[in-house]
């Protein structure tokens, strides 16, 4: 996991995760994943599947922007459903790793 810090306030750009379809994010109140397309495009849906509606988050050129990070956005970003990067090994075995996972703290 990749941490990165940021301030209270700050216009936060997720750009690691730039052009993906959803992006899933756990923070202190619960799991969440953002739409980039369809019914719910713009905004996060909780594990219930309620929209959580907030005009604190855009979308810009393919990714993710909070306008002004808060303690609620603390927490684990990550692309949905979990990306995974296999490689075959030249025994003939395989090696696989979990695409990347962002901790944005405060």
């Amino acid at each position: 996991m990749f941490p990165i810090k940021v301030k209270t306030g700050q216009r936060v750009e997720l750009d690691h995760f730039q052009g993906v379809k959803y992006l899933r994010r756990e923070v202190s109140t619960g799991n969440q994943i953002f739409h980039f397309e369809g019914k719910h495009k713009g905004s996060f849906v909780d594990e219930n599947g309620k929209q959580i509606k907030s005009v604190n988050y855009e979308i810009q050129d393919g990714m993710l922007v909070i306008k002004k990070f808060t303690k609620d956005d603390v927490g684990v970003y990550a692309e949905y459903p979990t990306v995974v990067h296999k490689t075959r090994n030249p025994d003939g075995s395989w090696s696989a790793l979990p695409g990347l996972s962002i901790y944005y703290s405060i």
